[in-house]
C-alpha cells in the first residue's frame, strides 16, 4: 500500500499514532536514562556520606582524648577549692605543657572556637610571666588564669555537647 493511501484513509491519524508511538519510544528512553543517573548520582552520594560519617567519627574520637588532656592540665586552677601557693615556676611548666600538648599532635584537633579559648589563655600566661617570673602569684592572677582556663572547658564541653539537657 502506499503512504499516501494509508495517510488518506486514516485521515491524517496515521501520521499522529506513528508520531506518538515514536514520541514514547524516546520518552521512555529519555525516562529511564534519567532514573538510571538519578540512582546512580544518589548512591554516590550514600557512598560519600557514609565516608565523610567515618571521618567525622574518627576526628572525635581523636579530638576527645585531646580535649581530656587539656581538661586535666586546667586542674592547676579551680575554681573549688582555690589552689594554694601555685608558683610562676609552676605557671611556666603549665604553659610549656598545654604548648606540647598542643604541637605534639592535639591542636589540630581543636574547633575555632576551643582554639581562640587555647591562645587567650596562653596569652594570659604569657603576659603575667612578663611582669615578674618569681614567688607565688597573687590572687588577681590566679583568677585571670582561672577565668581563662574556666572558659576553655566550657567550649571543649560544647564542641561535644556534653552539658546539653538530655532525656531519658
Amino acid at each position: 500500500m502506499p503512504w499516501e493511501f494509508l495517510i488518506k484513509f486514516a485521515g491524517g491519524s496515521l501520521i499522529t499514532v506513528v508520531g506518538i508511538v515514536i514520541v514514547g519510544f524516546f520518552a521512555k528512553t529519555i525516562i529511564k536514562q534519567t532514573v538510571e543517573s538519578t540512582v546512580k548520582r544518589f548512591e554516590s552520594a550514600i557512598v560519600r556520606a557514609e565516608e565523610a560519617h567515618k571521618k567525622d567519627f574518627d576526628l572525635r574520637e581523636r579530638g576527645i582524648k585531646v580535649y581530656e588532656a587539656l581538661w586535666e592540665k586546667t586542674a592547676l586552677f579551680p575554681i573549688w577549692p582555690r589552689a594554694e601557693g601555685i608558683t610562676y615556676d609552676q605557671l611556666l611548666t603549665f604553659s610549656q605543657e598545654l604548648k606540647d600538648l598542643y604541637f605534639e599532635g592535639g591542636g589540630i584537633y581543636l574547633s575555632v572556637e576551643v582554639q581562640k579559648s587555647y591562645d587567650h589563655l596562653q596569652e594570659t600566661i604569657s603576659e603575667i610571666l612578663k611582669a615578674k617570673q618569681n614567688g607565688v602569684i597573687p590572687d588577681e592572677e590566679y583568677d585571670q588564669i582561672r577565668d581563662q582556663c574556666s572558659s576553655l572547658r566550657t567550649e571543649m564541653t560544647n564542641d561535644l555537647l556534653s552539658r546539653r539537657a538530655v532525656s531519658f
